[in-house]
């Protein structure tokens, strides 16, 4: 009825990697005539370094080509030796991203009438079905942050199971119709299992502000509904 889908991870990974490889491929075709190889090794080698890092830095590169004897290619090497690391750089980042989408993929959360099917990212684990029934209680609120004159109202409907395992469900999406359809549904099973329902833990369970603000996102007749579920004060 429910599901939750999140792609971000390998992002983090690859996106640094694009930005990389963009990097060594403009150095690669601004340097690409030898005038301007030799302009830039003569800005890089003759004008004054103020930073000890660069000093270092030009050290190394030129230990690295203490054995070349050609000056044309020596330049060539030299002027491109930062673009060939940040190509490496880029590889290594993107040979990273590759295995972490393959578990990304694989990582979902399904909120079924039966109970709550979920794949996590890491650890990976064979999927699990944690039936409603087995549920040891459900944390329920409404969180209002406010900070540098910005703010977010936020629902909370956390199943927490035998295991540890924490089911977020307030803001799954749903697979077709209204998000609050499947919440009475998976409501009414944890309802009917017994399971404990407990305020969520903070000094202001249910913040005012955050009531109201999401009272804005329904109508009358549907805000009654979530209030009910939610276990909204009146």
């Amino acid at each position: 009825m429910l599901y939750e889908y999140d792609f971000i991870a390998p992002l983090f990974v690859g996106m640094p990697g694009a930005f990389l490889i963009s990097i060594a491929l403009a150095i690669f075709t601004t340097l690409s005539s030898p005038n301007w190889q030799v302009t830039d090794f003569v800005n890089d080698v003759a004008a004054p370094k103020q930073n000890w890092f660069t000093r270092w830095l030009l050290r190394r590169m030129m230990a690295r080509l203490a054995t070349e004897a050609d000056p044309a290619r020596y330049v060539r090497r030299f002027v491109f030796m930062p673009a060939w690391f940040l190509t490496g750089a880029a590889a290594l980042l993107f040979a990273m991203s590759v295995p972490l989408a393959m578990l990304q993929v694989r990582a979902f959360e399904v909120f079924t009438p039966e109970g709550y099917y979920v794949s996590p990212l890491l650890p990976w684990n064979t999927p699990r079905l944690h039936p409603w029934a087995t549920a040891a209680y459900v944390e329920t609120g409404c969180s209002h942050y406010s900070r540098k004159g910005r703010t977010s109202d936020k629902m909370i409907y956390n199943v927490t199971f035998d295991d540890g395992t924490v089911a977020p469900s307030a803001y799954a999406t749903s697979v077709r119709g209204s998000w609050l359809d499947p919440m009475e549904i998976i409501d009414s099973k944890l309802r009917s299992a017994g399971v404990r329902f407990i305020p969520w833990n903070l000094n202001d369970s249910y913040d005012r502000r955050c009531i109201r603000a999401i009272e804005r996102e329904f109508s009358v007749d549907d805000f009654e509904r979530v209030r009910h579920v939610m276990r909204f004060p009146n």
